[in-house]
């Protein structure tokens, strides 16, 4: 589960990438957004997995990354929510 994760998130860097030099679609970073609040989500729920059944045993490494996932999934979602508040 956790190398599908790694492989889904190296995909939305890559993808990230592209729409920044190539594509610039506000729409396609939307798509983005909601992937990576589901893969965030996603990861969240491994890390968390992995720390209760014992499978964790650095508890400083495992806490910042849950901090980083559920930034990275609140920055998402606010830019979700930005797109749909239609005041431009």
């Amino acid at each position: 589960m956790n190398g599908m994760i790694f492989f889904a998130m190296i995909g939305i860097i890559v993808l990230s990438i592209i729409n920044f030099f190539f594509i610039e679609s506000t729409g396609f970073s939307l798509f983005m957004s909601f992937a990576i609040v589901l893969i965030m989500g996603a990861y969240m729920l491994s890390q968390m997995s992995s720390i209760i059944n014992g499978g964790e045993t650095n508890y400083i490494v495992a806490t910042v990354g849950l901090y980083l996932a559920l930034h990275n999934m609140f920055t998402s979602l606010l830019h979700i929510l930005g797109a749909f508040s239609g005041d431009d």
